[in-house]
């Protein structure tokens, strides 16, 4: 056996390897999508980016599934070494699992504020009988006219107190 894979017939190797490849070509693919710079408008670009994010959960998805199956693999199973498994996949599955529920709890805020917005925003249009804008674009040019520099007759900026 010396030169040969001792773990290559063992269904962890097979999950492994089938995992390291997909979790490989997958993020590979996002951060070439993500790095080429292409002009697209608004609508298409916001399309890819949604797609490219949910194919690197995938990747990450196999990512971990990979490094599961390769700590299962290179840990021995003795009576004494069953907590380091355990502990290993612990740790991990668990800083993975808290950060994803974190993102989906902040997701699940955001389409909550995006749906109120937009019900008080058809409602203000209906009831009006004109746009949210007008308010904040009155007060854009307010602000405008403040921060513009005092000018004199002929000109030029003057030094006001």
């Amino acid at each position: 056996m010396k030169g040969k894979l001792m773990v290559s017939k063992t269904i962890a190797f097979k999950v492994f390897a089938i995992s390291n490849n997909i979790a490989l070509f997958t993020s590979l693919s996002t951060v070439i999508v993500l790095v080429t710079i292409i002009p697209f408008k608004r609508k298409p670009h916001m399309r890819l980016l949604s797609i490219a994010h949910k194919i690197m959960w995938v990747a990450i998805a196999f990512m971990a599934s990979g490094y599961v199956t390769a700590t299962w693999m290179i840990l021995p199973h003795s009576e004494g070494m069953q907590w380091l498994s355990v502990m290993l996949i612990a740790i991990g599955g668990g800083s993975l699992g808290t950060i994803f529920i974190g993102l989906s709890v902040m997701l699940v805020e955001r389409w909550m504020r995006k749906l109120k917005w937009k019900k008080t925003r058809k409602e203000g249009a209906n009831s009006y009988g004109k746009s949210q804008n007008s308010d904040v674009e009155g007060q854009n040019s307010r602000d405008r006219l403040l921060l513009t520099p005092a000018t004199t007759s002929s000109g030029k900026a003057c030094e006001c107190d």
